[in-house]
């Protein structure tokens, strides 16, 4: 009978710390569907799969006019992202 009151009382402290951990790791990204935070990460993502998935392009280059290739677009995304979150949270 002792062994199973104690087997009981350890297995209800692992389900309370479990759920404490779990209820602490939810709260702490918790964004409001709806505002500006969640409208500008859908936004980033769609941006992110658009040009993780955009092809190369293998046009003809001419050799003449030496441009110069912009900052790759997963940079932009994140230099945006970090505009809007650091200010608030950082």
């Amino acid at each position: 009978m002792t062994k199973l009151r104690t087997y009981l009382f350890f297995l209800v402290i692992v389900a309370l710390l479990i759920s404490l951990c779990d209820a602490r790791h939810h709260r702490k990204y918790m964004v409001r569907k709806g505002s500006r935070l969640s409208k500008l990460h859908v936004r980033t993502l769609k941006t992110w799969r658009e040009n993780y998935n955009a092809r190369p392009h293998r046009r003809h280059k001419r050799k003449r006019h030496h441009h110069h290739h912009k900052v790759f677009p997963f940079d932009e995304v994140l230099t945006q992202m970090d505009s809007y979150l650091r200010p608030r949270f950082g």
